[in-house]
């Protein structure tokens, strides 16, 4: 049972736009969201659950000097996606249980709740994808997950211009210290960290970060190596990490993507990926693995974004790993 102080429950007025019609054909992603409580959710018999979560949080953003705001990208990732139109099989069903917030700065009790969320969700045999909020979603996110698999092998695969392992200072955890809270978890369990991080830029990581990356046995993919003349390794490389675990989570942090791009974030990055070919070839290498079991879109800032380029584009993530879900990407 999830707390209602911390549990944020679900609106359909968070689903609206266009309607084209009522055929099957001419439906658009805001008509087929049903809407549904965590406590109620359950297996349905033939069909996958695609379960829809916020995570209405930038506490973790401002304890670790970040630009806030991106509590309020769960309610915008919404938006962005309710008119995109539904490409996806009948086999495929969308439900939004709501939100998790951080009440009273309480990040610590709020990923808390987030992990009883996600236990609910993989209980249900639904596919979560997670509506960030800060990418503090991440330890609530995972541990979620270990939850209901311990026995499993969880691998992390994370898009993102910074590989978050710093330590959390006075003020506890924060948006940039998820992955090395769960490798110390790992490393007291007895466990193998598995970690990819993809897009990792020298410009936004200190020395003593890559020093950390590789104590802890992090696997990356630096930003200058996603172009057409390597793109191959990299695939490669997502090939072989996922051949290592049993199930793979997918973190998206926008602000793996140039500025010029997805401006609406917490920390900005010039030096990004863009959304191509390339990086398609990388989400399909992923998803081709048939392991991945759960997913989030992190770090959205309505506060700074342009023309909601930036929940477009983590809209266009959701709408292509739909499609990846059922080998359609």
């Amino acid at each position: 049972m999830i707390s209602n102080i911390f549990y944020e429950l679900p609106q359909k007025s968070w689903w609206q736009g266009r309607i084209d019609g009522e055929q099957p054909s001419l439906i658009r992603l805001h008509q087929s969201v049903q809407i549904i409580e965590l406590n109620a959710l359950k297996p349905t018999a033939g069909i996958r659950n695609v379960i829809f979560l916020g995570f209405a949080s930038d506490e973790g953003v401002r304890r670790n000097q970040g630009r806030s705001g991106s509590a309020t990208g769960p309610y915008l990732l919404r938006k962005a996606c309710s008119n995109l139109p539904v490409h996806h099989s009948e086999q495929l069903h969308l439900l939004d249980t709501g939100n998790i917030a951080t009440i009273n700065g309480n990040l610590e009790e709020a990923s808390k709740y987030l992990s009883q969320a996600i236990s609910l969700i993989v209980e249900s045999e639904g596919f979560p994808i997670v509506l960030g909020g800060g990418h503090a979603v991440v330890t609530g996110h995972y541990n979620g997950l270990k939850m209901k698999m311990q026995d499993k092998k969880i691998g992390i695969i994370n898009f993102d211009a910074h590989f978050d392992l710093r330590q959390p200072g006075e003020s506890g955890p924060n948006s940039g210290t998820a992955f090395y809270e769960i490798a110390r978890q790992c490393q007291d369990s007895g466990e193998a960290f598995h970690y990819l991080a993809i897009g990792i830029q020298r410009s936004a990581n200190s020395k003593w970060l890559f020093d950390k990356a590789k104590e802890t046995g992090t696997q990356y993919i630096p930003v200058e190596n996603i172009n057409s003349l390597e793109i191959a390794s990299a695939q490669e490389k997502i090939r072989s990490f996922a051949q290592q675990v049993d199930a793979l989570y997918l973190s998206f942090d926008l602000d793996v993507f140039s500025s010029a791009i997805a401006p609406g974030v917490s920390a900005p990055t010039a030096a990004g990926i863009f959304y191509d070919g390339n990086f398609r070839r990388l989400l399909q290498a992923c998803f081709a693995s048939g392991k991945v079991i759960s997913m989030d879109v992190a770090e959205l800032n309505p506060v700074y974004d342009l023309d909601n380029r930036t929940a477009k584009l983590g809209a266009q993530i959701i709408f292509d790993s739909l499609l990846a879900l059922e080998g359609a990407l």
